[in-house]
This record gives C-alpha cells, sequence and structure tokens, in this order.
C-alpha cells in the first residue's frame, strides 16, 4: 500500500508531464516493473533517461491519457499476488479500491475515461 501511495504522489507531483514508454500505452497494461517516463512533450518523454517512476515486480499499471491534453490521466495499478486494484485520477484527492483475486491486472478491471469516472459504478470504494 504504501508504494502504491507513493506511486500516485509522485505522477500527481509530474501532473503536467506527459507520460511515454515503450511498454505504456493509453489504457494498455504495462509489463511488471515497468519504468513511467516523464516530459513537456511526448518528444522528450520519449527520449527521457531517467524514469519518473519504476513499478515493483509483480505490479503492472495501466494509465489512461488523453493524447491530444496528456494532463489528464488515471492510473490504476495491481500486483500480481495482491488482492486488491488501487485507482486514483489527476481529478481527484482520493484513492480507490477494487478487489480481486490474485492474478495480473487486465483492460476489463477498469473503464477506459481519463479521470476519476475510471473508478465511478462497479463497486470502487475509496479510501
Amino acid at each position: 500500500m504504501k508504494k502504491i501511495l507513493a506511486l500516485t504522489s509522485l505522477l500527481l507531483t509530474f501532473a503536467g508531464s506527459a507520460f511515454a514508454a515503450s511498454d505504456l500505452a493509453t489504457h494498455v497494461p504495462s509489463d511488471s516493473g515497468a519504468a513511467i517516463y516523464g516530459g513537456s512533450t511526448s518528444t522528450i518523454a520519449q527520449n527521457a533517461t531517467n524514469p519518473v517512476v519504476k513499478l515493483s515486480t509483480g505490479v503492472k499499471a495501466i494509465v489512461n491519457f488523453d493524447t491530444a491534453q496528456p494532463i489528464t490521466y488515471s492510473l490504476t495499478t495491481k500486483h500480481s499476488k495482491g488482492s486488491k486494484i488501487f485507482g486514483t485520477a489527476n481529478d481527484s484527492t482520493a484513492i480507490y479500491w477494487f478487489p480481486k483475486p490474485a492474478g495480473d491486472l487486465v483492460v476489463g478491471d477498469v473503464g477506459a475515461q481519463s479521470d476519476n469516472a475510471a473508478y465511478t459504478g462497479g463497486g470502487w470504494t475509496t479510501y
């Protein structure tokens, strides 16, 4: 949980950044342990050498962002051995969670919206 909160805090700090990585596209689950790079433009983010965040081994993420306006995003994470999915968005101060048995994070686990609407309905709870 502490790692998820730290990841969320770091991403909220860089809310004005564009996200890019070879294995990170909007509404596509990342690889386990993926790195997330940031920059003021997509080109800068793609050429960045130091990640803004690196996910722990076993943790996958789905970041939904509007490619025309990358300052809006929702971020969902899950550890393959964990029993909860966690998420937040740039327009929310809440951390949302949803119970799910151990296993990978998949596209159907979260809505495609790039704001907190990704976590409305379907049993999501807030801390």
